[in-house]
């Protein structure tokens, strides 16, 4: 018995974690995130039949949750054009941290404890940037631009998910309490 909990919270964690890093900042954002709506610009991708545009659809649901440049959206400049609570609160950033802490929280407390929930919040966060790196190739992404570029713009961006993601299931963890398996 204890095996089998084990793992369908484990399997749970895991279709939570990827419902929600899909389609959170979509669901934060009224379905239209940065210009970008499921129905009006993914969906026609994932159906053109070709398997280019599939995996540009892909890449583009998968890169949704990546938009969100922590520092970039908190520079200099950007502070002295407009205000603190509209960059916070904005359509932008908000979204994204919403997702990621709604992503950690929730995996958090389904693995239980503390511990797991940081391992598990770890474990998410490489592996939905591999996806998204491994996608990205078959989309045609130009990750020469991405990371060499734009260095700092990507560091923000997964700044941005690694904070949330972590804080979230570190404090979903501590919610449910340690594990007991019996």
């Amino acid at each position: 018995m204890q095996f089998q909990q084990k793992y369908v919270r484990v399997l749970s964690a895991v279709l939570f974690a990827l419902f929600f890093s899909l389609f959170g900042v979509f669901i934060f954002s009224d379905f239209i995130y940065r210009g970008i709506s499921i129905g009006g610009d993914i969906v026609p991708l994932l159906q053109s039949g070709s398997f280019n545009t599939f995996f540009q659809g892909l890449y583009m649901l998968f890169g949704s949750g990546f938009q969100a440049d922590w520092f970039g959206e908190f520079s200099q400049n950007n502070i002295q054009e407009s205000s603190l609570g509209f960059i916070l609160f904005g359509e932008t950033i908000w979204p994204a941290i919403l997702t990621w802490f709604t992503v950690g929280i929730l995996s958090g407390t389904i693995i239980k404890g503390v511990k797991r929930g940081l391992i598990f919040s770890l474990i998410w966060f490489a592996s939905i940037f591999i996806i998204w790196a491994i996608i990205g190739m078959f989309a045609g992404a130009d990750f020469s631009s991405m990371f060499i570029r734009n260095l700092g713009n990507t560091m923000g961006s997964l700044f941005t998910i690694f904070i949330f993601l972590i804080f979230g299931g570190v404090l979903g963890g501590l919610i449910s309490g340690p594990a007991n398996f019996d």
